[in-house]
């Protein structure tokens, strides 16, 4: 089922946009050398906020694949599958067993404004794969961690988030010391210096915090080009629903308010309770506090476009769009597990009515990405005798830029030449 849910969202067939065909065009350069001059030339003005690092493994990959829209979109389709792996081993540090998982892949299913980066070449998967990476590791206490498994998981989150996004560094501080109170509230850890120095992984810590500044010396760090938009201009329906229904609780958008405010109240309900009801709410915590987490960083986000006078988009929040399903299935969970200290017969019920429930949203999503994705793939294909070749002259403008790369790749073959002459020309 899991990579049944990738393949839905994977963009197989579909073509690419704007967005994406600025990294296409890198395809035409004949080297590393004049790429990386590129991304230094651009990074400001042009490709604003991006390490850089995306565009690099796409021309290396076009020089190897040639014009592929699959091989443009490799990152962030790999960037998916470590996204589920992640959660699954997330879910094995706090005994999330079988059901738990199925009900989050339905619940990731629905998350489709987040799904749709597996198919897009722009650094928002492997920013959301990342951020759940971390909470991944950080979930497994140190003592642990020697299983090769959780190891690469640590290392492959920290080194793809700090190489691939600016936003990365304030979600791993944040869930590193999520990860870190989670611990220490359930009594598995001591609060000390020694302790928490030992839990972050100090050679993980040191060269992810390296590789950010370095990375971001060299590209974000630079600053970027002052903006004059109205943040709000493509909330169509409005900051409430943009940030719930249409984003963070994409899977559950009728129950929105309902889980805000239970995470919100539960942590202060643990706080007042008699010593005696404290240990039916403490399982409750730590979920409502990722929740709680996750959307103080997407207002963080959303505050830094906003003073910067640049759109708030829902793409910024792909990161705590990931983390939302977790927290809210891992809730789900503890409750669950409230339920079987009365009885297995009232657990099983509560879990096969928010598994239906949970359906009722996600499997129309699921079907009609499925019917989507054999519609493209059903598509004729451009007969060889008709296959355009490159032309003498360049389009005038992003349009004509866009389309002729979807022609570059329906012939296949190499990427043409003549999209050196879109950043020679216009930047």
């Amino acid at each position: 089922m899991a990579l049944f849910v990738i393949a839905v969202y994977a963009g197989f067939g579909r073509p690419i946009w704007i967005d994406e065909f600025l990294h296409f065009a890198l395809g035409g350069y004949d080297s590393v050398l004049d790429v990386l001059a590129v991304i230094w030339k651009t990074t400001a003005e042009v490709n604003h906020g991006q390490t850089g690092t995306y565009m690099l493994l796409d021309y290396l990959l076009l020089e190897i694949f040639g014009a592929n829209a699959v091989a443009l979109r490799l990152p962030s389709l790999l960037s998916g599958i470590f996204l589920l792996l992640s959660s699954f081993l997330f879910f094995e540090a706090r005994r999330v067993g079988f059901i738990g998982r199925i009900g989050f892949l339905l619940a990731i299913v629905g998350q489709a404004d987040l799904m749709h980066y597996v198919g897009e070449a722009r650094p928002y998967m492997p920013l959301a794969a990342s951020a759940v990476g971390i909470l991944a590791y950080y979930s497994v206490l140190p003592e642990d961690r020697g299983r090769w498994t959780v190891a690469v998981t640590g290392w492959v989150s920290v080194l793809l988030g700090a190489s691939m996004h600016p936003y990365f560094p304030a979600y791993w501080l944040s869930i590193a010391l999520f990860c870190y109170w989670s611990a220490w509230f359930d009594g598995r850890r001591t609060a000390s210096i020694p302790d928490a120095l030992a839990f972050a992984n100090l050679p993980l810590s040191i060269a992810g915090t390296a590789l950010v500044f370095v990375i971001g010396t060299l590209t974000w760090l630079r600053g970027g080009p002052s903006f004059a938009f109205h943040p709000f201009e493509w909330m169509v329906f409005g900051p409430w629903a943009t940030f719930t229904g249409l984003s963070h609780f994409q899977f559950i958008p009728d129950h929105a308010l309902a889980f805000i405010v239970a995470a919100g109240v539960v942590p202060l309900l643990h706080l007042a309770a008699p010593r005696w009801a404290k240990p039916v709410l403490h399982g409750l915590v730590a979920p409502c506090v990722l929740i709680l987490l996750a959307l103080a960083l997407s207002v963080l986000v959303g505050v830094a476009s906003y003073v910067r006078h640049y759109w708030i988009l829902p793409r910024q929040w792909v990161a705590s769009a990931a983390l939302v399903p977790i927290g809210v299935v891992w809730l789900a969970c503890e409750v669950s597990r409230q339920f079987e200290r009365l009885s297995p017969l009232a657990a099983g019920a509560f879990a096969a009515t928010a598994l239906y429930g949970l359906s009722l949203t996600t499997l129309p999503v699921m079907q009609a990405k499925a019917v989507e994705l054999r519609d493209r793939m059903a598509a004729p294909s451009v007969p060889p005798a008709v296959m355009p070749v490159p032309p003498e002259s360049a389009p005038s403008d992003n349009d004509g830029w866009v389309a002729l790369a979807n022609r570059n790749i329906e012939a296949g073959g190499p990427v043409w030449t003549i999209y050196r002459l879109y950043y020679i020309r216009g930047y």
